[in-house]
């Protein structure tokens, strides 16, 4: 090729300073007006700063077409877990009321439109009732009348207050304290399981201690049976007391033994059908027997001449027999 070609082929050349920005140039016309350049440049830098903002803007718009696409999957999601519940609710039996807005009398199943149609009232109702809990105790939720719980009530250390009875079926297990003011009406039986159970009075208390199986009565706590206090035990501190005061005090039974707190000593012995022997000092003295009695060891009588044994003759006559000074016996009739 020669150098004129060269050359002219060097002129076609387009400069990269004018070459459009789409071909990689800054865009700058060929004009050679300094003041056409300096506008040119100014064009270009308006030109990369588009550019930018124009990547920025593609970014934006793939970031909310990603999230639009999420929130349609969820959306989509939701409808179906709503469908799988209206399922469930074409098949359930339900008694609904006239103030129920909900579904009338004649259906007793709920439909989408329906929840849709009272999201209000559904909301309203879920909100009154969290408000309700974990905030200082359960209150009333007026518009269930019988309102139910699926799961486990967590209180969150926080107390159920109310007036009013509360009615249970079933087992109720508490752990901890608890504290009941009024009268307590069980029907059943009720168990109180590897724990005391405390009586509290105005002056006196009682307990049933679990460890030792005992029921206590601490002094001056008294047993008492009948309408009228009739028979009354206690302990006053220092000694124990029985009083009856209403009627005989009858003890029964085949063999009646009263003894030593240790059972070491007898005092006196009863028994069926046989003897009733009392003892000194652990030793037999007296006993009763079929014909009579029999004393062990001296029987003394009297201690002057009125006093004496009383003997009985054939005839029924009564006399005293008297022992005087000197060891002479006289009797005289009683």
């Amino acid at each position: 090729m020669s150098i004129l070609k060269q050359i002219s082929k060097t002129k076609k050349v387009k400069s990269n300073k004018y070459a459009p920005i789409s071909e990689g140039g800054l865009g700058l016309s060929p004009s050679i007006d300094s003041s056409s350049i300096d506008e040119n440049i100014k064009k270009a830098k308006e030109n990369e700063l588009a550019k930018y903002w124009y990547d920025k803007y593609e970014g934006l718009v793939k970031e909310v077409s990603y999230q639009r696409k999420l929130d349609r999957q969820n959306l989509n999601e939701l409808d179906e877990k709503l469908h799988d519940m209206n399922e469930g609710l074409l098949s359930e039996i339900a008694t609904k009321t006239d103030s129920e807005a909900l579904a009338p009398l004649d259906q007793k199943f709920v439909t989408f439109d329906k929840l849709a149609e009272h999201y209000n009232v559904i909301v309203g109702r879920l909100q009154e009732q969290m408000a309700t809990i974990g905030g200082g105790g359960i209150g009333e939720i007026a518009d269930d009348p019988a309102p139910k719980l699926g799961v486990n009530l967590d209180l969150n250390s926080s107390d159920i207050t109310g007036t009013g009875n509360i009615t249970h079926t079933g087992n109720l297990t508490t752990t901890g304290n608890g504290s009941i003011t009024g009268t307590l009406g069980v029907q059943g039986v009720t168990t109180f399981s590897d724990e005391d159970v405390i009586f509290t009075g105005a002056n006196t208390n009682a307990r049933w201690d679990h460890s030792t199986s005992d029921l206590k009565l601490f002094d001056n706590t008294r047993l008492e049976f009948g309408s009228n206090k009739d028979f009354e035990i206690w302990h006053g501190g220092t000694h124990t007391f029985m009083k009856n005061s209403g009627g005989d005090l009858r003890i029964r039974g085949d063999v009646i033994k009263l003894a030593r707190e240790d059972s070491s000593e007898r005092y006196i012995e009863c028994n069926v059908n046989n003897a009733v022997q009392i003892f000194h000092n652990g030793t037999e003295r007296f006993t009763t027997t079929s014909t009579g009695v029999t004393v062990t060891g001296d029987a003394k009588v009297g201690t002057g001449n009125s006093t004496g044994v009383i003997l009985t003759s054939p005839d029924g006559t009564e006399y005293r027999l008297v022992v005087a000074n000197g060891g002479s016996l006289s009797t005289t009739e009683v």
